[in-house]
């Protein structure tokens, strides 16, 4: 195969392809010709050729022929960094404060310090597992801006809302959130690439108005139930004196009861997938039959 045959099949590529590739495809053909001395060694290059024609001719010719897609907007790396090192290892300062209540209620120390021990292993590596997540997914969100639609492309949540499907736009401290009359919703970071773009381009569909965060009384969330109440559960199994038991059952099992009630709702099919509840109810059954052993006993 001559430099003037492949000259020649490169006309097989698109204009667009061959405008853009076609010298560089050229000057390195021409160096491999040079450099495959000997029959074998160029039948060898001319089947690599064929092969790559066969393989790359198809697929220019149908991605030159895909319309232009809209550019998306994303997360710069650096703002991504910023959101997930935004959290705080919450955790340990109740590991040593339970750790301490367990040590002065009179528990033994080589089991208390092995369960704590356990638990920070365990949070850590929940804490590193999460914020891996968390940096995969927002590095993973881009935002398509349409006239008359907003996508969401994201492995798993895409979304695509209509502007006739657009209930409103608010504002929120950390961005944008556009909601559709059924409650699907798509936020749109302040840290986006192009953010004051896209907030103009909602704001000429209707007027953005300020969500203010809800107020809520004094409630446990299943987070702080899991990082910093579950804790107290080690504490409350292992100290000898009632009255540091008690501050320590409550809190454990109040952190229980939540969890109970989380999974129960992240669970419908709770007959087919009754575990996570049963193990959270043995658990807190354990506290009360150590409640009515230590009173008894008293």
């Amino acid at each position: 195969m001559s430099e003037k045959i492949y000259a020649w099949l490169l006309r097989l590529y698109p204009r667009a392809f061959r405008e853009e590739y076609g010298a560089a495809s050229q000057q390195l053909f021409r160096d491999r010709w040079n450099a495959e001395r000997g029959l074998r060694a160029r039948c060898r290059l001319g089947l690599d050729v064929v092969a790559d024609l066969a393989l790359t001719v198809p697929r220019e010719h149908r991605r030159r022929a895909r319309p232009p897609q809209p550019a998306g907007y994303r997360l710069p790396e650096e703002a991504v960094a910023a959101m997930v090192t935004r959290g705080r290892l919450s955790a340990y300062p109740a590991l040593l404060l339970f750790f301490a209540m367990g040590w002065l209620g009179g528990a033994p120390h080589l089991p208390l310090l092995a369960g704590y021990l356990l638990l920070a292993l365990a949070f850590t590596a929940a804490f590193v597992r999460r914020r891996i997540g968390s940096k995969r997914r927002l590095l993973s969100l881009e935002l398509i801006l349409g006239p008359d639609r907003i996508e969401r492309r994201q492995p798993g949540f895409d979304l695509t809302l209509r502007r006739n499907e657009v209930a409103r736009v608010s504002e929120v401290d950390q961005g944008l959130i556009v909601w559709a009359s059924d409650r699907r919703m798509i936020w749109v970071p302040s840290r986006l690439n192009g953010f004051e773009e896209v907030r103009d381009h909602l704001a000429a569909w209707m007027p953005i108005g300020r969500e203010d965060p809800p107020r809520h009384g004094f409630r446990i969330k299943p987070r702080h139930a899991y990082f910093l109440l579950f804790p107290a559960y080690v504490s409350a199994v292992l100290v000898r004196s009632l009255s540091w038991y008690l501050p320590l059952a409550l809190l454990s099992g109040a952190g229980l009861l939540v969890m109970v009630r989380q999974a129960m709702r992240q669970r419908p099919g709770l007959r087919r997938k009754p575990a996570p509840v049963v193990i959270l109810l043995a658990l807190l059954a354990v506290l009360i039959l150590k409640a009515a052993i230590m009173l008894r006993v008293k």
